[in-house]
């Protein structure tokens, strides 16, 4: 009769032998032949003691020992579970006593899957993660949480307060938390909460450590203190579904994690500009000294004081002055708009720095010496200045000497468009040099355009196992190819794909 994947019963185990000890001494078995060869990956395995009722020894003296992998069970039964088996091979220094081993009952298909699928991990890490997570268990408690942006003069203006009125079509408590998760280097922000009676619902900010820039700490309210982060990468916005607070026997909690774009209509207007930059006030200064303290531990950025507070509101993106822009942009030339809300969604200005600079974009497409080819150049080049961190450029003076001197080059250097006009095969196009589509149509090439799909850090899709990523992908990538997508007010359609380009998440 085969063995089955299963637990191993453990019996009799000496009451003076503790979860390490044992541990060990079954892994200098395992990681041995006949059991594994030296090469590849070792075998999984955990061991879980019963709790002895009195408290006197770590355990009663029973457990279970279960490992991830068929063959092995098998032949760790075969030479082990028998009551005159030969004494565990082990360099552990401990009377075994009479401790036995049997075979127990299958383990749960998920809890099977994951042993499979994660490392053995050495019982002295293992407390070094649990000591490190218990120095991150605490939730600090939060009285609002915003989004926004990081002005010029280093002032944050904030932009959306989380106010989620509901999540999944159920009314949600906006009372906001924020605590960090030692498994996965991340800080989770609750911004809204539903408790049903089978599951917990969460819309979550989720922030990785190594996307934390800087952590600015506001104490001008001292009864609210605030936290101002700012990151090289915005956080993933999810949905959390806990369902009771399952966790298997290698120590994972099973729960339902979505990825999503925004939180309601107007977030989504303002979303790619005011991730960058977050603000939490603390419900205490007690919370705010906890959260420096799990701050340390997480060897997160030194926090900085304020001083002065560093928040004013401005009302940057207003729907006044989104509204505006959008206006403008649809009268504007499609490769000089193009260029101008590059410059936007690149979080370079912000709207009111680029109508500011209307009356001079407007000029220069009209130029003879520029026209509407020379006037997109000119403000790519400027896009790109502005982003250079050698160039340091503080108020509205300082942007249009920047602008002047991109466009004082541009005309010193004398671009010409004879070249395109001879062949049209070759056309203005900042990533791709040919396509036979666009060669056919050569008076329509601004009307094609290739995109590229990639997660706000600008590599390709990734998130824990816990997240629903097809789900995300389908919503998000399956809706711009189903819907199509506006760009400065032209709207555009999914026309086709090649096999190389779709490994690389591009269409046209």
């Amino acid at each position: 009769m085969p063995i089955r994947m299963a637990t191993i019963s453990l019996q009799d185990i000496p009451l003076h032998i503790t979860r390490s000890d044992l541990i060990y001494a079954i892994r200098d078995v395992l990681h041995h032949p006949p059991f594994h060869d030296g090469i590849g990956q070792v075998p999984n395995f955990s061991v879980q003691l019963d709790r002895d009722v009195t408290d006197e020894y770590e355990h009663c003296g029973t457990g279970t020992l279960t490992i991830a992998d068929q063959l092995v069970v098998a032949i760790f039964i075969s030479m082990y579970g028998d009551p005159n088996r030969p004494r565990l091979n082990t360099t552990s220094d401990w009377d075994q006593g009479e401790l036995t081993f049997s075979l127990g009952i299958p383990p749960p298909t998920d809890v099977i899957q994951e042993g499979e699928n994660s490392p053995f991990v050495d019982p002295r890490v293992a407390q070094g993660r649990e000591a490190r997570k218990a120095a991150l268990s605490a939730t600090v408690g939060l009285h609002s949480v915003q989004f926004g942006w990081l002005c010029r003069d280093n002032r944050f203006s904030p932009e959306w307060q989380a106010d989620i009125q509901s999540i999944s079509n159920l009314p949600a408590d906006n009372t906001p938390s924020l605590r960090f998760n030692a498994d996965s280097n991340e800080i989770w922000i609750s911004l809204a909460i539903v408790n049903t009676e089978f599951e917990t619902l969460q819309a979550m900010a989720v922030v990785r450590f190594s996307h934390i820039e800087a952590l600015i700490i506001d104490t001008a309210e001292r009864s609210t203190p605030g936290i101002l982060f700012t990151f090289f990468s915005p956080p993933a916005l999810e949905i959390h579904e806990d369902s009771g607070g399952i966790f298997g026997i290698f120590g994972q909690e099973y729960s339902r994690r979505y990825r999503h774009s925004a939180f309601g209509t107007t977030h989504t207007r303002i979303v790619p500009y005011t991730l960058f930059a977050m603000r939490v006030t603390c419900a205490s200064q007690a919370h705010m000294e906890e959260f420096r303290r799990m701050a340390r531990a997480a060897n997160l950025p030194r926090p900085t004081d304020a001083v002065p507070s560093p928040i004013v509101g401005r009302s940057l993106f207003s729907p006044n002055n989104l509204d505006r822009i959008d206006a403008w942009l649809e009268e504007l030339p499609w490769s000089v708009a193009f260029q101008a809300l590059s410059i936007l969604n690149a979080t370079a200005l912000d709207p009111i720095e680029l109508w500011t600079l209307r009356p001079r974009i407007e000029a220069l497409v009209s130029d003879a010496d520029f026209g509407v080819a020379k006037a997109g150049e000119v403000l790519r080049g400027f896009g790109s200045k502005l982003k250079d961190p050698a160039c340091i450029i503080q108020g509205d003076e300082c942007i249009i000497r920047c602008f002047e001197s991109v466009k004082a080059d541009l005309r010193r250097a004398s671009l010409s468009s004879s070249s395109r006009r001879r062949n049209p095969g070759v056309f203005n196009c900042y990533h791709v040099t040919s396509n036979r589509v666009l060669r056919q149509y050569p008076a329509h090439q601004e009307y094609f355009l290739r995109v590229y799909f990639t997660d706000e850090d600008k590599l390709h899709f990734r998130w824990d196992r816990e997240v629903d990523g097809a789900r995300f992908v389908k919503e998000r990538v399956g809706g711009v190819l189903e819907q199509g997508l506006t760009i400065a007010g032209r709207h555009f359609e999914f026309l086709a794909y090649s096999n190389s380009a779709l490994r690389e998440h591009t269409v046209w």
